[in-house]
This record gives C-alpha cells, sequence and structure tokens, in this order.
C-alpha cells in the first residue's frame, strides 16, 4: 500500500531545472545556419524567412496587408487573381476578424507624434 510519506513523484520531480550554462540548448538538432535565430515579431526562436519573421508572424503580416488592401505586398493576394481579392479580403476578415494582428493599423498616429511640439524659441 503506497501512502503519503513523500516517496511518490510528481510531475514537477521530473522537470529539469533550467540551467543557464548553455544559452543555444534549445536549438539543439537545428540546422547550424538557423541557431540563434530569433523572430523580429515575437521575439521567440524559430526558422525566420528574409524579414526576419517566423512562419505564424508572417501568416500575421500577410493577413494583415490583405486586410488593409495592399494586394502588391500580399503574398497570397500575389498568387490570387484581381477579381477575387475583395472576396480574399472578406474570407480573411470573417475567419480572422477586422483588427490589424500584427502591423499599426494606417492611419492611426502614435502618441507621441500626435502632441503638439511648442517653438523652442519664441519669435
Amino acid at each position: 500500500m503506497v501512502g503519503n510519506s513523500g516517496s511518490t513523484k510528481t510531475k514537477r520531480d521530473n522537470v529539469p531545472a533550467f540551467d543557464d550554462s548553455d544559452d543555444f540548448e534549445e536549438f539543439e538538432g537545428w540546422p547550424p545556419e538557423q541557431v540563434g535565430k530569433v523572430c523580429v515579431a515575437c521575439d521567440l526562436p524559430a526558422v525566420v524567412n528574409d524579414l526576419g519573421l517566423c512562419r505564424r508572424c508572417n501568416a500575421k503580416l500577410d493577413r494583415d496587408m490583405i486586410r488593409d488592401r495592399d494586394w502588391e505586398r500580399s503574398e497570397t493576394a500575389f498568387l490570387t487573381p484581381e477579381d477575387k481579392h475583395q472576396e480574399l479580403r472578406e474570407q480573411v476578415i470573417r475567419k480572422y476578424g477586422t483588427a490589424f494582428e500584427l502591423v499599426e493599423p494606417p492611419g492611426k498616429a502614435r502618441k507621441d507624434r500626435q502632441k503638439k511640439h511648442k517653438p523652442k524659441y519664441a519669435t
């Protein structure tokens, strides 16, 4: 009969302690050219494209370009016939919503840029 004598192990006991001696331990088994690559959007280690984005963030950027009707910059829209662009946009909005996922919405100025600066020297 097993009691609560402390001899039973929980899942927590099997978790290895964090070892900061090898920063690239998490990249074990990765191709050497990918070691140390981090997505510029989500800051997670990943295989990145020429923009420095992982697959997930690149998909978010593509959807944002479609929402913004920026057909030339969207990989998906580039391969879609022009007469289907609006249908593609509606499909993205229906599935993922209207909010931009990665980029700042157009026309939305940052708060620090909205402040009116007083001239340094009064004339």
